[in-house]
């Protein structure tokens, strides 16, 4: 019993030891002028990995409940972007016992946004499950009173704007408040007000987001519309998640190009969602694909997310000027699949280039199909194809007719035999020496394998008006990436 005691006694008077050093280290930390540049020396080396750099210098008042920082300076791989200047926090620090973060008020003197930051190279972590926070979080008022944004943001010069807002966020269950108002103050006009209330637990969700800026505003530089147009935005839902309804405009220049409107569902299959709209989409899409959504398109779609983690699409439809796309039928990885999808030209046929700048290829579609059934990880898989033409760089095949099959692609893993079938109306060729052996038309059947580092022909035959030519491999000795 005595050594129990003992032990009992060592072990009492080494936490006594240990929260008399933390308590003493942290007087030092944020007590001291030496300790609180320190603290923030730890704070920026814990907040920065290879993609980031996070800078904290200045901090003061951390237990007065008027915490302060001179200034916070965040960076990628291509440098500073951000700066944060005479951050203001009036807050309770108490507040953190009852595992809440509390402040009547968050400002900044300055913020310095120079561009948007750049992707990083490291893989995100893996989310684990449900939305959660690690505190909950009340801020009744932000204040930005300047905020400048760079060139690359603001179109031409140094946008300067000012925040109003206010957060409240409950960690469990999970419920998000938040109101938030921009507005320029650099003679130009602009401002976005935004709404939101968000309570899963309560099933709600109430959304409300406008937004409006003259000629050469931020919002059309940043959708890089031609001329910088004026732009109206708005967004609205309310009700229920369970049969929640929302609606989004989208004008410029006084005239509406996009409305939307979506409806989500909670059924006993999975999340139901329906959504319809209607614009003029060509400009706010890469440029190589504006060709198949020319004038006015419209779509229509509607499916579920099952709970399995499949999909189910009742009927998926597009519509403009150039084509008319269709989809249905379900995708199941852990089940069976028969998903169907369609496109074709209206008229003429429809070119889009892909590749590279370098070498870009270009394509005259007539129409396509694909549909993939069976096992969900490893469906049979059929797509057909009729081109007018394709064209890479001294080469043209014309009237082209491909039939693709592969009788179980393991999608996951992006592997599987594959079978092609290509027929063309005629080939023309700037290589000499093989000008005159396609000649006509020309017929290719290839008979190989597929991953996501290679691509192997165990056989292929090729034949034209001047050529029969065949090549079998037994096993699979010829590979390229």
């Amino acid at each position: 019993m005595k050594t129990v005691w003992r032990i009992l006694r060592i072990v009492l008077y080494t936490l006594l030891i240990v929260v008399a050093g933390a308590i003493g280290a942290l007087v030092v930390l944020t007590k001291t002028e030496r300790g609180r540049d320190n603290l923030a020396g730890i704070i920026s080396r814990l907040a920065s990995n290879d993609d980031r750099k996070v800078t904290v210098s200045g901090i003061d008042g951390i237990w007065s409940g008027a915490l302060s920082v001179d200034h916070v300076v965040l960076e990628d791989r291509q440098g500073a972007w951000l700066v944060a200047r005479k951050v203001a926090v009036d807050w309770s620090p108490l507040s953190l016992l009852s595992k809440s973060f509390s402040a009547d008020r968050i400002a900044a003197e300055r913020i310095e946004l120079a561009r948007l930051p750049v992707a990083g190279t490291q893989p995100p972590a893996p989310s684990g499950g449900a939305t959660t926070l690690p505190v909950s979080i009340d801020i009744r008022e932000i204040d930005l009173p300047e905020i400048a944004l760079g060139q690359q943001l603001a179109g031409s010069g140094i946008a300067e704007l000012a925040a109003k807002g206010m957060l409240k966020a409950d960690a469990a269950p999970l419920a998000v408040e938040t109101t938030l108002n921009v507005t320029r103050h650099d003679g130009k006009q602009g401002n976005v007000d935004a709404k939101i209330h968000f309570a899963p637990a309560d099933n709600r969700l109430d959304l409300d987001l406008k937004a409006s800026e003259p000629a050469g505003g931020i919002i059309a530089n940043l959708l890089k519309l031609t001329d910088t147009p004026p732009v109206e935005i708005a967004v609205s839902g309310t009700g229920p998640l369970a049969n929640w309804n929302g609606i989004a405009t989208f004008m410029v220049d006084g005239k509406i190009v996009t409305q939307l409107t979506g409806r989500h569902q909670l059924t006993d299959k999975g999340n139901h969602v329906e959504a319809k709209g209607d614009g003029e989409f060509a400009p706010f899409l890469p440029e190589n694909l504006r060709p198949l959504f020319t004038g006015k398109t419209s779509f229509d779609v509607a499916g579920t997310a099952t709970s399995a983690g499949g999909i189910s699409v009742d009927r998926a439809s597009i519509e403009s000027d150039a084509i008319h796309g269709s989809a249905t039928g379900i995708a199941d990885p852990a089940g069976a699949s028969d998903l169907s999808v369609e496109i074709a030209a209206k008229s003429a046929p429809v070119q889009i280039v892909v590749g590279s700048a370098a070498q870009p290829i270009t394509i005259a579609i007539r129409n396509a199909t694909a549909r993939a059934f069976g096992d969900g990880k490893a469906p049979i898989v059929d797509i057909g194809a009729s081109l007018a033409s394709v064209v890479a760089g001294g080469t043209q095949l014309n009237d082209i007719s491909a039939q693709i099959h592969s009788d179980g692609f393991d999608i996951p893993n992006r592997a599987g035999p594959v079978a092609v079938k290509l027929t063309a109306g005629g080939l023309k060729t700037d290589v000499a020496t093989l000008a005159p052996l396609v000649t006509g038309k020309v017929d290719v059947d290839l008979a190989g394998s597929l991953s996501k580092d290679a691509i192997a022909i165990d056989q292929g035959t090729l034949r034209s008006d001047a050529l029969n030519a065949s090549d079998r491999k037994p096993e699979r000795r010829d590979s390229w990436c």
